[in-house]
């Protein structure tokens, strides 16, 4: 008899050489997200990997790296 175990894995990878690593190593999804590039960003379409992006902490993660609350520009954007 044959016992299948599906594992779930989701990765919380910052850097962009951390999410292509996870993508290539078969993640379901990337926390968070924030340190993703356009690259990066098409892998994950292409592979099918979501992304979480954990929205809530968007302005604390951009202030620790020395965002000024008012600033505009502030997030990077993806098409």
């Amino acid at each position: 008899m044959k016992t299948l175990i599906t594992i779930l894995v989701f990765a919380h990878a910052s850097t962009p050489e951390g999410i292509r690593r996870a993508i290539i190593g078969g993640v379901e999804t990337i926390e968070h997200g924030d340190g993703g590039t356009l690259e990066v960003f098409k892998l994950m379409k292409e592979k099918g990997v979501a992304l979480c992006p954990t929205l809530a902490a968007g302005d604390a993660i951009e202030r620790y790296r020395g965002w000024k609350k008012g600033n505009r520009f502030r997030y990077r954007t993806y098409r």
